[in-house]
């Protein structure tokens, strides 16, 4: 099955219930995920953007005598804090495994009811030797937003790169759209990346480094017939993304912004 955001969506003709976006498809689909030809140009955040590392983890390397050290991507992410959201499944969890690959320490975010999977994706990503920590959260609750990041903060000591992709898709016509449900999807799709951000960048901006990664759609720049209400929120978080990123130039923090196409 093939979405902007999940692998699996729901009509709108019943209840409101918590729906996976980003967290796209279930675990076994996750290692076929292939984002499909998309018009949108992704800038590479600006080098000083990125936070300096503060240990020497796990990380891909080459070797100089009898030394090692780091190397390209890693060199940028070894014992940096990277938060991701929607972790558990799909791309959350791709994500994951490939900051864990380049020495990051992970806070690994999902909803509760989610919980088990992200545990066994977290325990599989400590087996090589990743310092790896999992909050449950739902996002579309604005009080369970600052709680994830406090904790994050107690666990990490500090966030560095922030990474809003968690989602939810809820499809149907406009005009039977339950409001319930199009709240709902801009409290987690919009409003969650902007309050947290808003939580982490103080910090950023006090150590003058950092960077802040959202996950929107495609839906954000083309119409999407029956995904209205989920099309103007990616929208939204584009427009904000890009505003963010000029206000913060030259401050040594970044935020980029990625629309992926559909995905399996």
């Amino acid at each position: 099955r093939r979405s902007m955001r999940s692998g699996s969506v729901r009509a709108t003709n019943v209840a409101c219930e918590p729906a996976l976006g980003h967290e796209r498809g279930t675990d076994a689909q996750h290692e076929s995920l292939e984002p499909v030809a998309s018009p949108i140009q992704i800038a590479a955040p600006a080098a000083d953007a990125l936070p300096a590392p503060r240990s020497a983890g796990t990380a891909l390397r080459s070797r100089t005598g009898d030394r090692t050290r780091p190397t390209g991507i890693s060199a940028m992410l070894t014992g940096r804090s990277v938060l991701i959201t929607g972790a558990a499944r799909g791309l959350g969890a791709r994500l994951a495994r490939r900051l864990a690959q380049a020495g990051a320490d992970l806070a690994l975010s999902t909803r509760p009811e989610s919980r088990d999977a992200l545990d066994r994706l977290a325990e599989s990503l400590r087996h090589d030797g990743i310092r790896t920590v999992v909050v449950t959260a739902d996002l579309a609750d604005p009080a369970q937003r600052a709680r994830l990041v406090d904790d994050c903060r107690a666990e990490l000591g500090r966030i560095d790169i922030l990474v809003n992709n968690a989602g939810i898709e809820i499809p149907g016509p406009f005009a039977t759209h339950p409001p319930e449900c199009m709240h709902e999807l801009i409290e987690t799709n919009l409003m969650a990346p902007m309050h947290l951000a808003r939580h982490v960048l103080p910090e950023m901006l006090e150590r003058g480094s950092g960077h802040i990664v959202n996950i929107a759609a495609i839906a954000g720049h083309l119409p999407m017939p029956f995904h209205s209400t989920y099309g103007a929120a990616a929208a939204g978080l584009l427009s904000w993304s890009a505003s963010v990123r000029e206000e913060l130039r030259g401050s040594g923090v970044g935020v980029s912004a990625i629309a992926p196409g559909f995905v399996s």
